[in-house]
């Protein structure tokens, strides 16, 4: 004789649906004239039985609804063949279980633009004791914003009937979410997961923003003064908005120079007056333009002094970011530095 149950452990209000298998050491149905089924709770009370005639087959199902206020602890059920000393017992616990924890994840970047040209993300559930997935039933729900503020201008889902590890998911940005626009928009990202095991709902939010344009003027790395004559090197960084360098992009560095030549004066007088004279004299010479191809998220430039110049202002421009900065001649009493190479046996 065999005992089953659909769970080893119950809660208050839970129904317990269980099975008796009354076989012989054949697993055939077993030959006799009734069959009897008991339940008793911790106390030893009899909260269920039934007697039944041998007409099924050696398989009877039953179910018993627990009440809400059920008292906990290890309720037993047993079988009776023939009313005979000998009963088949089987136990299981009534408790006040919590439901196991678990989290739904959207792993995407918070910031993308259409260069980009999809949205890509993983999503998964995930129990908070350990690493284990969750098995489930997934639904997510996109709605597209050109302020977070304002009613949707798009809206589409997608469901998944089956997940038990981590999803890939994409959509394309301008044939799914229609955004087109050079303007900055917003995707509000809901993920509801429901568990297989017990139907307990989770949900988590994330909001992507979008732009036209994703790439950023980030730094500038260039020396504090120049020399006069000397060629003054610079560089420039370039980086998303998630700080990744920017790898591949067909667009240029441009730069324009313009170049500030300044008399001399005599440096003894100190007077406000003087010095105003002094930065009111600033002449702006002639202007030269560069570009630089971008590799490994760099763009380098070789721009070159004249000893006339007192300072020089560098443009930097990059699609719509413009960038502009000021470097100073460093000080130098002839304003000439020398140049010194290595010449080889025939130049001698």
């Amino acid at each position: 004789m065999l005992i089953q149950t659909d769970k080893s452990t119950y809660k208050a209000g839970d129904k317990v649906e269980f099975r008796v298998l009354v076989i012989d050491v054949h697993t055939k149905p077993y030959d006799c004239q009734s069959v009897r089924v008991s339940i008793n709770d911790v106390n030893q009370n009899n909260v269920y039985q039934i007697e039944l005639s041998n007409s099924l087959n050696g398989v009877y199902q039953g179910s018993l609804q627990l009440s809400d206020d059920a008292l906990l602890g290890v309720w037993g059920i047993s079988v009776n063949i023939d009313n005979s000393e000998v009963v088949t017992k089987k136990s299981f616990d009534v408790s006040s279980y919590s439901l196991p924890r678990f989290e739904a994840v959207i792993d995407t970047k918070s910031a993308i633009s259409l260069s980009d040209e999809n949205l890509k993300l993983d999503i998964f559930g995930k129990y908070t004791f350990s690493n284990a997935f969750v098995k489930g039933k997934a639904t997510l729900t996109f709605k597209v914003y050109n302020k977070l503020n304002k009613p949707p201008v798009k809206e589409t889902s997608k469901l998944f009937n089956s997940i038990n590890k981590k999803e890939s998911f994409q959509l394309n940005l301008q044939k799914d979410l229609g955004l087109e626009d050079a303007q900055i928009s917003f995707v509000r990202i809901s993920l509801v997961y429901v568990e297989d095991l017990t139907r307990k709902t989770v949900s988590v939010e994330k909001v992507v923003r979008v732009d036209a344009i994703n790439e950023k003027i980030f730094k500038i790395k260039k020396e504090n003064k120049f020399r006069s004559g000397l060629p003054y090197h610079v560089r420039v960084i370039l980086r998303n908005e998630n700080g990744e360098l920017v790898q591949k992009t067909n667009e240029k560095v441009t730069l324009t120079v313009t170049y500030y030549n300044k008399p001399e004066t005599n440096s003894s007088v100190c007077t406000k007056d003087a010095q105003q004279a002094r930065k009111d004299n600033y002449a702006i010479g002639a202007t030269n333009h560069y570009s630089s191809s971008i590799e490994n998220g760099e763009a380098e430039f070789k721009v070159q002094t004249f000893k006339e110049n007192n300072a020089i202002s560098l443009s930097f421009t990059y699609k719509n970011f413009v960038q502009t900065i000021n470097v100073f001649r460093a000080p130098s009493r002839s304003r000439e530095y020398i140049k010194a190479s290595i010449r080889g046996e025939d130049e001698k």
